[in-house]
Formats: C-alpha cells, sequence, structure tokens
C-alpha cells in the first residue's frame, strides 16, 4: 500500500514539473563547427566558425561551393568571457553539440591551456570525442582562411586529419585523449600541428589581354591550403616543443598508429620508396643494474612502390637481405631520433613509459616518480626492427584499404 503510495505521488508530482522549463529553439542558437583559442595581451580570443548554410538555388540549401560559414570572434579574461562576448555579439546562444574540431594557437600553448581544458571539461555540451589541433602561429588564421575543399571548413579539417593519420604522417588526437594524457603527471599530452599556406595572390589586374569579369573568378578561385606540420607536446599546461614531420612518422610508429606508412631508401645514389604494412612495436623493460633499459621491438613488412615486377625478378636473395638490413637500419634511427628528441629535448613521456614501467617495475617507478622529467634522460632505448622485403611484386599490389 505504501509503495502504491508513493508511486502515485511521484506521478503526481511529474504533472507539475512537465513544460517548467522553456525549449531553446534551434533557429535561436548558434551551431559551432570549429573553435580557436589564442591568448593576447592578457586576453584570451576565442573564434567560432558558425553554421550558416549557403543556398544553392531551389534545391538545396546547401552550396557545396561555398564555406557555408560565418566567423565569429570574443574576447575576454576568461574563456568564459570570451564566449559570453561572442554570443552577444552573434545574437544567439552558442550550441557545441556540433562542434567539430578545437584548435589551440601557439600563442594559448605558450601561455597556458590549463583553463580552456577546464572551461570545454566541464561544459555540458561539448564533446569529448571532438578533435584537437595545435596551429602554427594563431588559430584564428586557419579559421579565416579561405579554405573550401568541402561542405564545411570543419570537415575538411577532420577529412585531413583522418586521412594523414592512416599513413603514420599526422594523428587524429580526441579532447578525451588529451585531456587524458593532459591530466596525468607523468605523461605528455600531443596533438597534430597545422600550418597554413597561404594561396600566392595573382598578378596584378592590370595584365595584358585580362577582363575584369575574368579577373574577379580566378581571384574568387583562390583558395589557402593547410597541411600537417608534425606534432605539439604539452608538458605542464604548456608547449614542450613540437616534431617535425619526420619526427611524427616515428612516434607514430611507436604508438602503433599505422596502417601503412612510407619509406624513402637511398641505394646507389637513386632514392628508391617503399611501403611498410601494419607495422607493430611492442616496448618491454627490464633492469642493467640499476639503469632503466627499455626493449622496443618493430616487425613490419616491406614492399617496393616503384619497382616493376621484372625489376624485382633480378634481384637476388643476397641483395634482398642486404636491402633489408638497409631499412631496418634506416627505421632504427627514425625510431631513436624520435626518443631522443622527446626524453632529453622536450623531456616528456610521449609513449606512456611511465605507465609500462609500473606495470613491470612498480618500484623502480615509485623511486624515479617525484623527478619522472630528468629520468627519462638516463633510460636506455633499446630499438631492434625486423623487416621482411616482399620479393614477389611491387608496393602498389600489396595496398591494403
Amino acid at each position: 500500500m505504501k509503495r502504491a503510495l508513493l508511486i502515485l505521488l511521484c506521478c503526481t508530482g511529474l504533472l507539475f514539473l512537465s513544460g517548467c522549463l522553456s525549449p531553446i529553439q534551434l533557429s535561436d542558437r548558434a551551431l559551432v563547427q570549429a573553435i580557436g583559442v589564442d591568448y593576447q595581451d592578457g586576453n584570451y580570443r576565442l573564434t567560432f566558425q558558425i553554421y550558416t548554410a549557403t543556398g544553392g538555388g531551389g534545391q538545396t540549401a546547401v552550396d557545396a561551393s561555398q564555406q557555408n560559414v560565418t566567423v565569429l570572434q570574443g574576447e575576454g579574461k576568461t574563456i568564459g568571457d570570451a564566449v559570453q562576448n561572442a554570443s552577444i555579439r552573434q545574437g544567439n546562444e552558442m550550441y557545441f553539440g556540433h562542434n567539430q574540431v578545437l584548435l589551440f594557437g601557439e600563442s594559448v600553448l605558450s601561455h597556458g591551456i590549463e583553463d580552456t581544458v577546464a572551461y570545454f571539461q566541464n561544459h555540458y555540451e561539448f564533446r569529448y570525442n571532438v578533435r584537437v589541433t595545435a596551429t602554427e602561429g594563431n588559430a584564428d588564421e586557419i579559421l579565416q582562411a579561405n579554405i573550401n575543399e568541402g561542405i564545411l571548413p570543419a570537415d575538411t579539417i577532420n577529412d585531413m586529419l583522418e586521412h594523414h593519420a592512416k599513413s603514420g604522417l599526422g594523428m587524429k588526437t580526441t579532447f578525451f585523449e588529451m585531456v587524458r594524457d593532459y591530466v596525468n603527471k607523468e605523461k605528455s599530452a600531443v596533438m597534430p600541428l597545422l600550418k597554413l599556406e597561404k594561396a600566392e595572390e595573382e598578378s596584378s589586374s592590370g595584365e595584358s589581354g585580362s577582363e575584369s569579369g575574368s579577373s574577379s573568378e580566378e581571384s574568387a578561385a583562390i583558395q589557402d591550403r593547410l597541411a600537417i606540420s608534425g606534432a605539439a607536446v604539452i608538458r605542464q599546461d604548456k608547449l614542450a616543443g613540437s616534431f617535425d614531420e619526420r619526427g611524427l612518422q616515428g612516434l607514430q610508429l611507436l604508438r602503433n598508429e599505422v596502417d601503412q606508412t612510407t619509406l624513402t631508401l637511398s641505394i646507389d645514389g637513386e632514392d628508391y620508396s617503399l611501403d611498410l604494412t601494419h607495422p607493430h612495436c611492442t616496448i618491454r623493460p627490464r633492469m642493467e643494474g640499476d639503469r632503466v633499459v627499455f626493449l622496443i621491438e618493430m616487425k613490419t613488412k616491406a614492399a617496393w612502390q616503384d619497382l616493376l615486377a621484372s625489376q624485382l625478378d633480378r634481384i637476388g636473395e643476397e641483395e634482398y637481405l642486404a636491402l633489408e638490413g638497409r631499412l631496418e637500419e634506416e627505421i632504427k634511427t627514425l625510431c631513436l631520433e624520435t626518443l631522443e628528441e622527446s626524453t632529453s629535448a622536450f623531456h616528456a613521456d610521449v609513449l606512456s613509459l611511465s605507465n609500462i614501467l609500473w606495470q613491470n617495475h612498480a618500484s623502480e617507478f615509485l623511486s624515479r616518480r617525484e623527478n619522472w622529467e630528468n629520468s627519462l634522460e638516463d633510460f636506455i632505448f633499446d630499438v631492434r626492427v625486423d623487416v621482411t622485403l616482399d620479393r614477389h611484386a611491387a608496393g602498389s599490389a600489396n595496398h591494403t584499404t
């Protein structure tokens, strides 16, 4: 009887609670597609790309030849102030549920990203699977650039990150992954580094034979391009350094984040490209006296990209073995360069070495924990690479999708 009465009271209460909050219509919201964060003169400057459909006649509300976004900025002493000031200028409430990418400008990386991370981590609409990336220069330059390679500029950034990550020439870090590593005292967060390649302006409109209409069309066709120039490493809230493209490739190989990538091997003065397919890396620690040695073993298959089958048939077994050795040394050098830069130059743990040591030698990790950044320089890395070079077909026959 008491249970039935309790259920009745709960149901009665729901009748009074329904409709107590006024719903916010979609038309009253600014649908954010991308966010850029910069820091200048003591203020945060946030740049937003707001979805604004550009009609393509009566058939569709979206014109794929246009950017379909409006760029809006807001400044403030805090991230919240900057968001509020942008909302006031827009006239609509910011909606982050559709946001695709969060860009950290070089200035805010140097200043510190704690405030930015805290704001978006606590915002109930912000999704944790949003892609995050660093930028060379200011983030607002990228979000205001004339980039038109998809329906939305944010789609272009996402697609580029996805494509490059599979080839080891990029990475696709999510907000969740970045925060997970950022809050860990020993680990360092890593995110792709974007740069803007500005389109060269056409020569002056006074060229002979050029008509004003033609010149306008050419000017409209001029577009900027985005490129991944490496990866930014965040340690203790700030930018510790950045890998170049070669360092990023080595990092992704060590992190097992590569499906297929290409290396160039110089043989008798000629450069040849080889595909590495599904490389696999394992890292295991061992103790040698009081020194920690990380054994890094990498196995991969390789195939030529630019040799015909008839040319491959002329290569003998001894030559194949020698080529495999050359390729193994090249990969080993790449990995050691990446490890040296991350541990000695950046003092950053980008491979979760702390977790690996904790799981295998907990006491050794605990003895180094308080001075983990400097301990990284004392570690020894024993890199061993095993390459199996395809002896039968050119690399194109081994491509996987």
